[in-house]
């Protein structure tokens, strides 16, 4: 709640700047965490698509429930007036973070977590030390040991084996045609979303008539939220590599379109955008994109435990970056086209509005074209994508008869 609440009333003081950093890494950290553990929880509950596309749409109807309680928000909302907004926040907040510990307390966390030896590809083990981190004292464990053990375990040996680990996803060609294919698409869909509003305000309402703005605005706002669950049959019928694929390939024929009939024909461009923000969806099903590469990981490198949450942690310090750079870039391109001369008084530019219509398509246009080569050479599809969840299957059932046969 600080971050409702001002620092400083001008606007130029490092405490304004400091409030502004604050809010974006609360928002940026905390989403980060939900992220990482919706994916984990993805590639470790099933390894079946079909059983995980279903997991992603349950998981897409509780996001609509969030999104249409934030919606109150918006209601509330009056610049002269932030009382009344700032007590919905309040509430917001408080079943927030009520929903946040329940989550956490129902956990159900093991005893002993352990970090064995990973295996390479001719299925030698790498110089790790077998590491187990115990809730509470051992009696079986003397102190002297303990206290050597824990001595051991440095932050620069937990660096050295987290780089390890990284420079193994990295050596896996999956691994980086999805960070660099979801890069591009946070990318994208950062730019549009943050974009949204000038070209809402700026183009479409000076360009549309009332009427028919009014319908494309509440399309662009609503129509997305449902996006999951009506593209959800089309994963599972087609699969999820070419329903990704087709989506691809329909968002370059909507970039095409829209940049060939101009700013001028609203009438076309502006369902072309409600299309566009629709088919933006696309991205709910990316973690489940990701629960493969994961699963292809553990199977390459025979990993006894779940690596998920570490997984999508590398992933997350590569792609994470392109969210805080969209809207800087979108900035200074609309800067030198003189967004920074808007005033209300004065109607605006022709070549401010063509620079807004030009970032609203054609930004996608050229990330899409990008995305699909990239798509073209993902390999996780078909056979091979049922030969590693049957390997996958295979290994946790040996992995459990081990265990089984120790106990």
């Amino acid at each position: 709640m600080l971050t409702w609440y001002p620092w400083s009333y001008d606007g130029d003081s490092y405490l304004a700047f400091s409030h502004f950093l604050f809010t974006m890494f609360c928002y940026d950290g905390f989403l980060t965490y939900v992220l990482i553990v919706k994916c984990a929880l993805l590639a470790d509950l099933c390894t079946d698509s079909k059983a995980r596309n279903q997991l992603n749409t349950f998981s897409a109807w509780f996001e609509l429930l969030g999104s249409s309680l934030a919606l109150l928000g918006y209601y509330f909302f009056d610049e002269d007036n932030l009382g009344p907004f700032r007590k919905i926040c309040w509430v917001m907040s408080s079943l927030a973070a009520l929903a946040w510990y329940m989550s956490g307390k129902m956990m159900l966390m093991p005893k002993t977590v352990s970090y064995l030896p990973v295996k390479t590809d001719d299925c030698e083990p790498l110089d790790f030390p077998t590491k187990e981190i115990a809730r509470g004292p051992s009696k079986t464990t003397p102190s002297k040991y303990r206290k050597e053990q824990s001595q051991a375990n440095t932050w620069t040996q937990e660096f050295g084996e987290w780089w390890i680990f990284a420079k193994q996803l990295f050596q896996q060609k999956n691994f980086v045609l999805y960070v660099s294919m979801n890069w591009m698409m946070n990318f994208n869909v950062s730019l549009s979303s943050s974009f949204f509003v000038f070209c809402n305000k700026l183009l479409m309402k000076t360009e549309m008539p009332s009427e028919f703005y009014y319908v494309v605005t509440t399309m662009c706002l609503y129509l997305p939220k449902v996006g999951v669950q009506v593209l959800a049959p089309f994963a599972d019928k087609l699969g999820l590599y070419y329903m990704i694929k087709w989506v691809k390939a329909l968002l370059i024929g909507v970039g095409i379109l829209a940049l060939m009939v101009g700013s001028k024909g609203y009438y076309v461009w502006g369902i072309l955008l409600v299309l566009q923000m629709f088919l933006f969806r696309v991205w709910g099903f990316y973690d489940l994109v990701m629960a493969d590469v994961i699963d292809e990981d553990r199977l390459k490198h025979r990993r006894k435990e779940s690596v998920a949450t570490s997984v999508h942690g590398v992933h997350a310090l590569i792609v994470k970056p392109s969210q805080s750079l969209a809207p800087v870039l979108g900035v200074f391109l609309l800067n030198t086209h003189g967004l920074q001369n808007v005033s209300e008084d004065e109607p605006v530019s022709p070549e401010l509005r063509e620079a807004i219509f030009n970032l609203t398509f054609g930004a996608p246009f050229v990330c899409s074209i990008l995305q699909y080569i990239i798509w073209n050479y993902f390999s996780l599809r078909d056979e091979y994508l049922v030969s590693v969840k049957k390997g996958l299957e295979d290994m946790k059932k040996v992995q459990m008869t081990v265990r089984t046969s120790d106990e």
